[in-house]
């Protein structure tokens, strides 16, 4: 029988609404810069999501995007992955 082998790795990108409430030093050099605030079921989810995919993006060797919502971690459910809510974005 034959495997396959496959390498991945991942980069954690946050959105966070409110960035000064953030305790952890680790999480908040995760966070990124700008902040929209966003309600839920506000455009300026959208515009949070659109902040994140660029900061993504800047890494050459982004080839995956995933976006959950702090409601949803650690455990994605099938509500947060049918949608790309504000949040949390992993790339790998």
């Amino acid at each position: 029988s034959s495997s396959i082998t496959i390498q991945a790795s991942g980069e954690l990108y946050v959105h966070a609404k409110h960035p000064e409430k953030i305790k952890s030093s680790w999480l908040r050099s995760k966070t990124i810069e700008k902040t929209y605030r966003p309600n839920w079921n506000d455009v300026r989810i959208v515009r949070a999501v659109l902040e994140l995919t660029s900061e993504a993006l800047k890494d050459e060797s982004t080839t995956h995007i995933l976006f959950c919502t702090e409601s949803c971690i650690p455990n994605v459910s099938e509500r947060c992955s049918s949608y790309a809510p504000y949040g949390i974005m992993w790339q790998w």
